[in-house]
């Protein structure tokens, strides 16, 4: 039997108590891809390949450096820039200056083996260093590709340290290169991705933080991620290098874009976006000019989800 409906009767319930429950409050993002930005254009930044020569004496003249580089197959115009040289190959424009020799900050010490053989610098060489008066600054800006930019700075300044006698220094890099390890960069012409990007780990405890540094001199953003299990850190690293190497074979990575490495999904995030929802753990001394990678699946502040991403990208 329907009954009919009473005003009072709704009235006895709500001063019972009985009103409807109130609505739920609306609950924020909970994953990566909630909180990523629409896929973006790559950052515009400029490319630069940087090399120093630690040498004595002055710098090379325009005709030995012009006749060095064709040796070398390198066909440039050579000239004078202000107190150094300019050369100009293939749209990549390199200028060489004098500048004063390198601090003991840098330079290894050849009292002191374990500073100078981690390079695979002999002592006589690293005498040779401390002898040293004077520092040759190579910068290569290419107009097109940066990899190209890369391999004629590498024979730009080749044929410095060959004519100076002087030995060869990546500052982006923090790296010497004995006279061994230099040729087959410079002579053969053999790019590896390991010569011009690293991926630093910091952090003590049970978490660290990864990120490249390289990437920058080739007008590419920095990678991270973090926190991760110290564990993992080791085999992360070398994961890294090798989507660290697609980067610069390809695009360009951009905030909110999406890429994978193997059976490994993620999200490029900026850095700002990315710590504000992040698990607590360590982070990289600076992000500037960086992405991180997350899991545009993975839930906000877990690191269970960070260990998740972890485990399939270094899955063999």
């Amino acid at each position: 039997m329907r009954l009919p409906f009473s005003p009072f009767v709704l009235l006895a319930l709500t001063a019972c108590g009985g009103s409807p429950p109130p609505a739920p409050a609306p609950t924020g993002p909970s994953t990566w891809a909630a909180v990523a930005p629409p896929a973006g254009n790559p950052p515009k930044l400029s490319a630069a390949k940087v090399y120093q020569v630690a040498h004595t004496g002055a710098l090379p003249g325009v005709d030995a450096l012009e006749s060095t580089l064709a040796k070398l197959g390198l066909v440039a115009d050579v000239g004078d820039e202000a107190e150094g040289r300019v050369i100009e190959s293939q749209g990549v424009r390199c200028s060489v200056q004098p500048t004063p020799k390198l601090g003991d900050d840098v330079l290894p010490s050849p009292k002191i083996e374990p500073e100078y053989a981690r390079w695979g610098l002999t002592m006589a060489e690293a005498e040779q260093l401390a002898a040293s008066t004077t520092t040759a600054e190579i910068s290569c800006k290419p107009s097109t590709s940066a990899l190209l930019g890369a391999q004629v700075a590498i024979q730009v300044t080749g044929a410095v340290a060959s004519l100076t006698k002087g030995l060869v220094r990546d500052p982006a890099m923090g790296k010497w290169f004995a006279p061994a390890a230099w040729a087959p960069l410079w002579v053969e012409k053999h790019f590896a991705v390991t010569e011009h990007v690293r991926v630093d780990t910091t952090g003590d405890g049970p978490l660290r933080a990864l990120q490249t540094h390289g990437l920058r001199s080739f007008g590419r953003t920095e990678l991270a991620i973090y926190p991760v299990a110290e564990a993992d850190a080791q085999a992360l690293a070398a994961r890294l290098m090798v989507l660290a190497d697609s980067v610069l074979q390809e695009d360009a990575p951009a905030p909110g874009a999406a890429s994978s490495l193997g059976p490994a999904k993620f999200v490029y995030l900026p850095p700002d976006v990315y710590d504000a929802h992040a698990p607590a753990g360590p982070r990289p001394p600076s992000t500037q000019d960086t992405l991180v990678l997350a899991d545009p699946k993975g839930a906000l502040k877990s690191q269970a989800a960070v260990d998740a991403l972890v485990r399939r990208l270094t899955a063999e």
